[in-house]
């Protein structure tokens, strides 16, 4: 380190933020609102807390660039849980165009606070210059609250508050499942087919399962509630409501299930059981994980861009920053994949 240099961090170590309360003439609480801009600091104040910085040569603990330019330079992902494969591409593509950009990401699971009531979520205005939401990942009511604040926010599966102009970005559900169900019943002659749901109330989960009830309808088949399985996008649970159902005598010709691990779930119950796929029951899935080539049978699914939804609701985010004008609603297409557990390959 360099005498200069030297001089420069003993000086800001005698230094504190009292220092810069009395000489700004503001109080401690004005200072550290201004340095951790989770609050209002007036303009005339903030002017003489930076003049005060300046005269003392203080450096807190955050960055030379964050304080010139008034920003954190980060990023904030809530998000429900993260669990299972299905965020690998969602992170990859955040981070891509966040590190483009020169923005950091932090990124939090929500639901051991989301109960909590009033407490403040670990993401937000206080150490973020703006939110990405996914799926049910931030409650109502902090939505609201941020929104009429202004604080930057896009919403990645999940609908913004209402009334809101705030941007969001989802996948295509319905209409995707939809021609599922019917190819497994136009290409493969299957009438009994079951469903396994994802998380009951969860937008996504909604969406697939309307596509369901659609194509059954279509056919002229019955919508049997026996064959509305719960699937909970997870393995353990979709393993163990699909071999209860076989275990009670449930007869079915396929599954549709709304995600890839809980048709990854189905898969190991059927197996268990001696139930051959597709010879048997066909089977498919939902998202199109990296996995899905890799199973015997290669698992049939319906490809969903998430990668491509992250990378567009971070460019959206990144607009909110320059000031632009949000998109609103942008949905980015499905499509179903055909692999040997529907029936259509021999791979």
């Amino acid at each position: 380190m360099n005498k200069k240099a030297q001089d420069r961090s003993e000086a800001s170590d005698s230094v504190t933020i009292r220092s810069v309360a009395k000489l700004a003439k503001v109080s401690i609480a004005t200072v550290s609102r201004f340095l951790n801009q989770n609050g209002y600091v007036g303009a005339d104040s903030a002017l003489r807390i930076r003049s005060a910085m300046d005269e003392l040569d203080y450096v807190p603990n955050t960055s030379a660039r964050n304080l010139a330019s008034s920003k954190t330079w980060t990023i904030g992902l809530l998000l429900e849980h993260i669990a299972g494969d299905f965020f690998t591409p969602l992170f990859k593509g955040i981070e891509a165009e966040a590190s483009e950009a020169g923005y950091s990401l932090v990124t939090v699971s929500t639901a051991p606070w989301k109960d909590l009531g009033a407490k403040n979520p670990p993401l937000g205005p206080h150490n973020t210059d703006g939110i990405l939401v996914f799926a049910d990942g931030l409650p109502e009511a902090w939505a609201e609250r941020w929104n009429q604040s202004g604080f930057p926010m896009v919403f990645i599966q999940q609908e913004p508050p209402a009334g809101s102009s705030l941007p969001s970005v989802h996948v295509e559900n319905t209409q995707a499942v939809r021609e599922a169900v019917r190819h497994l019943i136009e290409a493969h002659g299957r009438r009994r087919i079951a469903f396994l749901r994802g998380q009951i109330g969860q937008k996504d989960s909604g969406e697939r399962e309307a596509g369901y009830e659609a194509a059954i309808a279509e056919a002229g088949l019955e919508l049997l509630p026996e064959l509305m399985l719960e699937g909970g996008f997870d393995t353990e649970i979709a393993c163990a409501s699909v071999g209860a159902a076989l275990e009670a005598g449930l007869a079915f010709d396929a599954i549709c299930a709304a995600d890839d691990d809980s048709a990854i779930g189905a898969l190991r119950a059927m197996r268990e059981r001696g139930i051959r796929v597709p010879e048997d029951v066909s089977l498919i899935g939902f998202d199109d994980q990296e996995y899905c080539t890799l199973v015997d049978p290669s698992l049939s699914t319906i490809r969903a861009p998430t990668e491509a939804v992250a990378r567009a609701a971070t460019r959206a985010l990144l607009a909110l920053f320059r000031g632009e004008e949000p998109k609103g609603r942008v949905v980015l297409p499905s499509e179903v994949i055909c692999r040997r557990s529907c029936g259509c390959s021999k791979r």
